[in-house]
C-alpha cells in the first residue's frame, strides 16, 4: 500500500474526481481517508474465518482485515462523516458459499456500507487449464458461476476502457488486471498528469482497443456483463436482507 495513499485522495477529491480503492485491508493508515468525499473503498474478504479466508488470500491475516474495518467504521462515528463509503467484497467461491448466511450480519457488525458478492472470474493466466481451477473454485449455486449465466461469453464493450487504474507506484495502466503495468500509459509520479496521459495518443489508442477486447490481455480475460450483486446497507430492519 502507498504510503501517501490519504494524499492522493485527498487531492483527488480536491480536484473533483470520485475515487475508488480496491484492497485487501491489510494497511492501518486510515486516519488521512476519514472525511474524503467521493472516496470509496472496496475491501476484499473472501472468507469469515482464517481456514476459508486463506485459500483465496493467501498469507493473509483475517483478523488484520476485522480490525481495519472496525478502526473506520469508528473513526467515520468520530468524525462524523460518511466518507469514504466502504463496501465488503466477498467472492463466493464452493469452499466459502456456505459463509452467505452468516455474512449479513458479520457485515452490519463492521459497519460497512455496502456488501457485495462477487464471481470468481478465472481467465487463462495460470499454468493449469481454466476448467481445472473451476471445478475447484466455482461454486455449486448457480447464480455465482459465470459460465452458467444468462449472455456468457457473448461480446461486449469492457467498461474499463473507461476507467482509469493507478498502481501504487503511480503506473497508469489500461486495466484494473493489468498488475504488472503490460499496458501502461505513462507515470503519475514523474510529471505527467493524469489528463495528459488519458489524452495521448497512446492512452486513446489502448483505451479504443479495451473497449473492443483487442488485446492479449482482454483475450485471456473472462470479464462478462455480470455486475456483483451490491446491497446498501439498511436504516430499519436488518441492515443487509436478501444476500441468500
Amino acid at each position: 500500500m502507498n504510503p501517501e495513499l490519504g494524499e492522493m485522495a485527498q487531492e483527488s477529491s480536491r480536484r473533483g474526481f470520485e475515487v475508488i480503492i480496491e484492497t485487501n485491508g491489510t494497511f492501518d493508515r486510515i486516519e488521512p481517508l476519514l472525511g474524503v468525499e467521493g472516496c470509496h473503498l472496496w475491501v476484499a474478504v473472501d472468507g469469515l474465518n482464517q481456514s476459508s479466508y486463506e485459500v483465496y488470500r493467501q498469507g493473509g491475516n483475517l483478523e488484520n482485515v476485522w480490525t481495519t474495518l472496525r478502526s473506520l467504521a469508528e473513526g467515520k462515528r468520530a468524525h462524523d462523516t460518511p466518507w469514504p463509503r466502504v463496501r465488503l467484497q466477498f467472492i463466493v467461491m464452493r469452499h466459502n458459499e456456505h459463509e452467505l448466511v452468516s455474512l449479513p450480519e458479520r457485515a452490519a457488525e463492521l459497519g460497512v456500507d455496502e456488501l457485495a458478492l462477487k464471481h470468481v472470474q478465472i481467465g487463462d493466466y495460470h499454468d493449469r487449464p481454466r476448467e481445472e481451477l473451476g471445478s475447484k473454485l466455482w461454486p455449486r449455486d448457480p447464480r455465482f458461476v459465470l459460465d452458467a449465466l444468462p449472455g456468457a461469453g457473448k461480446p461486449m464493450l469492457c467498461p474499463q476502457g473507461l476507467a482509469a487504474t493507478v498502481l501504487s507506484n503511480g503506473d497508469l495502466v489500461m486495466c484494473c488486471i493489468d498488475y504488472d503495468g503490460e499496458y501502461l500509459l505513462g507515470n503519475l509520479f514523474q510529471g505527467s498528469s493524469l489528463l495528459d496521459l488519458w489524452r495521448s495518443p497512446r492512452g486513446r489508442r489502448l483505451r479504443r482497443e479495451a473497449l473492443l477486447r483487442r488485446t492479449e490481455l482482454c483475450e485471456k480475460c473472462d470479464f462478462t456483463h455480470v455486475h456483483p450483486l451490491v446491497f446498501r446497507r439498511r436504516s430499519k430492519g436488518p441492515a443487509f436482507e436478501g444476500v441468500t
